[in-house]
């Protein structure tokens, strides 16, 4: 007769208090000898901290009576056999051990950031400091108990850590206890510092292998998040303009979410509830210590693990051989995908042969070909569904699955409450969203990307575009795009997706050009997809039901010419653009994608200054191959691939003005810029002024005679070049961009403000009228 499931095992969920005080409160973890050691790096703590904090901050700001958990998968546990010198109930580890004892960190740091500010509570009044005091007494205790047990049975004397490794020794007395893992004695002292508690002995030295352990760094780094997302204030947020976690405003506090994860407020009677709970949203100087236990409540209380227990190892094995195998996390496409087949066949003649079939097969086959590694498959529909919640509803939404899983999910249920059409259109937008990245916004894809109807200097320009915002790592301009090239598909619009890009590119470039650094730039994009525009009409996002109109094309210029005249750009004019950016060290602390596509457009039909030499401009030029800089063809071609400082930035004993290098800054200002090949640029390193000019002579010469003359040149003078170098100037085509810098005889501070003027200018020239039209 077959064994049943449950003779095998028993899988029960619960909180992460639950699952510490599992067998009254008597279980203690055991990490076995064969298991490696903690070894999470930023990358899995971060995940998990975004999971906690993200559905903390869903919980306190839901509008439902229904909690909001956050489920950190299953963790795999088999009786263990035994610790002789412990009466508890001893459980080894199988899979889950990383998860356990980061939890166990948050707890250690919780209960000290509590510990710290639970001096605040004098700021408030008698009656709530009162409440508060309890507060803070309840969750140290639960905190406390969450990595540190007490024998029941044994009274209040033999304290112990809920988890160890195998090389540690639990005990029922302290003579016989022994803590020397990192993590054991990282428990230990947690339980010796709390005032109060009994003292464990502590092993004096850790093994050898043990030494590396990122246990304590990780430590560090969860005080450091808790800081900024619990201690920080709404009007103060966190530095990271693009971090999925947000502050919880304290005007939240007196919600009955927040009011449900206090745990001694029911104490009290209601008129005092209701008065403590005003309080606590008005006084500035408690609010981190109320999200520090707000926090504290959801992670014991709210997140949940899964504990599948087995009496046999080899059972457990089996289990975490199978979880591994099948288990791996199910995207927020895969889980709303079942959501769509069952509205096709209750709405629809069934999902098979239907228009919802159709574009979800068109959007698994795509992120198949692309993706074929399922790691990689599922980092891009992470951000594919971050993309499609700004493209859909102009909402911002984190990466953790849990969040992304509900939205998809309340949003195509949302359609197909509204009307079937909108359900199908829902899908298709899904579909859109997926084919504009990978047409437009894939840099292979780009190369053969094209419209109906327009002609190859569009085309040219629009993949140019595209491909510098794309090397920018611009992501959220993706929704503004994709929403035109939907909405003008059509060959007799299609140009207003142009202009689309146009304006786009324009806005990034000469907002970057001030600001360096993104500077809140990601949030510029994410207002224009969620909020009103000042013409009036819908947001730029389709619309939960897909009712909004498209931006008119001007609009959308318009709101990007407003969000240049605001700090911290202050754009209004080329003369402003000018003066805003001269200084600016773009050559240290700009992107080189957006030096590279500055010095193509101030180029862009421009030849060398007559007057003044080392100069460009545009009078008398007639436009041609020869001075057609801006082109997708230059943007992706090797010849100016790299950005290279003219007069080096070390400073060097001789063969340079030494005035250029009394303000440290000079050198890194776009005069001193320019494009090179990556190989040539490489071999000039700190080289003089005559033979960079030599050098870059020979790259500017029109023919092999040219180059060759250049080169016997720079012998005679005394200047030679390794053979290595000298077979490079022989084969390099012809670099026009350095017309104008070998007109100039002497490399000075003058000249190099002259230039950085003079390619400001002209690249304002070339692209402003994309966004400023008349």
């Amino acid at each position: 007769m077959p064994t049943r499931g449950r003779d095998l095992f028993e899988a029960t969920t619960g909180t992460f208090w639950e699952t510490m005080m599992s067998h009254n409160g008597n279980v203690g973890y055991k990490i076995p000898l064969y298991q490696r050691q903690y070894n999470w790096n930023t990358g899995h703590l971060r995940r998990l901290l975004q999971d906690c904090l993200s559905g903390f901050h869903h919980n306190c700001n839901n509008q439902h009576r229904d909690p909001q958990y956050t489920y950190l998968g299953s963790i795999i546990l088999t009786a263990t056999k035994g610790e002789p010198s412990f009466d508890g109930e001893s459980i080894d580890i199988v899979d889950g051990q990383q998860r356990l004892t980061t939890l166990i960190l948050i707890a250690r740091a919780l209960f000290q950031k509590i510990a710290e500010h639970e001096i605040d509570i004098q700021q408030a009044s008698v009656g709530t400091q009162e409440w508060l005091t309890t507060e803070v007494d309840a969750q140290k205790t639960s905190l406390y108990q969450c990595a540190v047990g007490r024998l029941v049975n044994l009274g209040e004397g033999f304290p112990f850590p809920k988890i160890i490794r195998a090389q540690d020794n639990r005990a029922n007395s302290f003579s016989a206890s022994d803590y020397r893992s990192p993590i054991a004695a990282f428990v230990a002292r947690f339980s010796n510092e709390a005032i109060g508690s009994p003292k464990l002995p502590i092993h004096s030295a850790l093994s050898e292998a043990t030494k590396d352990d990122p246990l304590e760094e990780n430590y560090l780094s969860i005080i450091d998040t808790l800081d900024r997302y619990l201690l920080a204030t709404a009007t103060a947020p966190p530095p990271d303009d693009d971090d999925d976690i947000e502050v919880l405003d304290r005007i939240r506090f007196r919600t009955n979410p927040c009011r449900s994860l206090f745990r001694r407020l029911e104490q009290f009677a209601e008129p005092l509830q209701h008065r403590f709970c005003d309080e606590i949203t008005k006084v500035q100087d408690i609010e981190g210590l109320i999200r520090l236990l707000l926090f504290s409540s959801y992670l014991t209380q709210y997140v949940l693990l899964t504990r599948v227990e087995t009496q046999k190892e080899e059972d457990a094995f089996d289990i975490f051989d199978a979880l591994n195998t099948t288990g791996e996390p199910l995207t927020a496409l895969e889980t709303c995908k079942p959501l769509v087949t069952q509205f096709e066949q209750e709405h629809g003649h069934g999902y098979t042969g239907s228009e919802s079939e159709f574009y979800w097969d068109m959007v698994d086959h795509t992120l198949l070909d692309s993706y074929p590694q399922s790691e990689t498959r599922v980092k891009e529909v992470k951000e594919l569904v971050t993309t499609f919640a700004l493209y859909l509803t102009g909402e911002k939404k984190p990466q953790d699955l849990v969040s992304q899983r509900r939205y998809m999910r309340d949003q195509f249920q949302a359609s197909a409450k509204k009307d079937p059409r909108v359900a199908r259109g829902f899908v298709k937008a899904i579909y859109d969203l997926v084919d504009f990245r990978q047409q437009y916004w894939d840099r292979e894809g780009l190369q053969t990307s094209g419209i109906v109807g327009w002609n190859n200097e569009d085309i040219d320009l629009m993949r140019l575009c595209l491909h510098f915002m794309i090397d920018m790592r611009t992501t959220l301009a993706i929704p503004i795009l994709a929403r035109y090239c939907e909405a003008h598909s059509d060959k007799d619009t299609s140009h207003q997706f142009l202009d689309a890009i146009k304006a786009t590119a324009a806005f990034l470039a000469l907002r970057r050009c001030i600001t360096l650094g993104t500077a809140g730039i990601d949030k510029c994009f994410r207002d224009l997809m969620g909020s009103k525009p000042k013409a009036g009409g819908d947001p730029l996002c389709l619309g939960p039901h897909l009712q909004h109109e498209i931006l008119p094309i001007d609009d959308l210029r318009s709101e990007y010419v407003s969000l240049l005249a605001q700090n911290p750009a202050g754009i209004e004019s080329r003369e402003t653009f000018v003066n805003l950016s001269r200084n600016n060290s773009i050559g240290k602390d700009g992107p080189s994608a957006l030096i590279r596509f500055l010095i193509l457009a101030a180029s862009h039909h421009a030849r060398p200054q007559t007057e003044y030499s080392g100069l460009l401009t545009r009078d008398d030029v007639v436009p041609g191959d020869e001075t057609s800089s801006l082109t997708y063809a230059n943007w992706i071609a090797m010849k100016y691939r790299t950005v290279e400082h003219i007069a080096p930035v070390s400073k060097p004993t001789s063969g340079w003005d030494p005035a250029i290098y009394e303000d440290p800054d000079l050198c890194h200002r776009l005069g001193n810029l320019v494009l090179l090949p990556e190989k040539e640029n490489q071999s000039l390193g700190n080289a003089n002024w005559d033979k960079k000019l030599k050098f870059y002579k020979t790259l500017a010469s029109h023919s092999e005679e040219e180059r060759n003359s250049y080169l016997e040149e720079a012998k005679n003078s005394g200047i030679s070049f390794s053979s290595r170098i000298e077979q490079l100037l022989r084969n390099q085509e012809h670099l026009p961009l350095l017309n104008h810098i070998v007109e100039a005889d002497q490399w000075s501070i003058e000249l190099i403000e002259l230039r950085t003027e003079n390619l400001l200018e002209l690249a304002w020239d070339q692209i402003n009228s994309w966004l400023f039209v008349d």
